[in-house]
């Protein structure tokens, strides 16, 4: 069990670095750490480049809830999971449900 997950991420990734995204052939690339505002609220984040003029960002909360949420089940939630608890970020960024994935995957 990694303690921190969100820090291990920072510490694993470069910039530039692919992150392997699980239901598909395809990479983003890990830009960074930043911060986000969803509905005024401030977050902590990971920014990812999904093409050449295009990036996101994916929350510190997100990534540490689905983190919690593999451990206790031994498996990724469902999409359902992901809108019950994180809709807003969800409906704006569906691609956070496999970057998210992506990050704990490659640090396990």
């Amino acid at each position: 069990m990694i303690e921190n997950i969100f820090q291990t991420i920072l510490d694993h990734f470069r910039e530039g670095q692919p992150i392997q995204l699980m239901r598909s052939n395809k990479n983003y690339h890990y830009i960074g750490v930043s911060t986000t505002q969803i509905n005024h609220i401030q977050y902590q984040s990971v920014t990812y480049k999904i093409s050449e003029k295009n990036s996101k960002r994916v929350t510190k909360d997100l990534i540490e809830a689905v983190y919690k949420y593999y451990l206790q089940d031994g498996n990724y939630p469902d999409i359902n999971w992901y809108k019950e608890n994180f809709l807003n970020e969800i409906k704006s960024r569906p691609c956070n449900k496999s970057v998210c994935q992506g990050l704990i995957n490659q640090v396990l």
